[in-house]
């Protein structure tokens, strides 16, 4: 009772930085779902050439390739597992 007294006295940028918070944690907790999703079954992030290199946005890689054509949204989830 008094979490939800808190939350509605809270502010609205406290309640957007828990629910982003809470959205990155759970992001980083499902990340071989959600690298399965995005690159496809067997593929890992950190292989050379999952895509070409400097791919520009697409809906298969929806923050493009790198330099050694490695999909960045898939790298970015994996690092986030990682940092948490």
């Amino acid at each position: 009772m008094r979490l939800v007294h808190f939350w509605r006295q809270s502010d609205l940028y406290f309640r957007i930085g828990v629910i982003l918070l809470v959205l990155i944690v759970f992001i980083a907790m499902l990340d071989p779902l959600v690298r399965h999703l995005i690159l496809g079954e067997g593929i890992e992030p950190l292989e050379i050439g999952a895509g070409g290199p400097f791919e520009a946005r697409s809906w298969q890689h929806p923050l493009g390739t790198g330099r050694m054509g490695r999909d960045m949204l898939a790298l970015t989830v994996m690092g986030l597992r990682y940092s948490l």
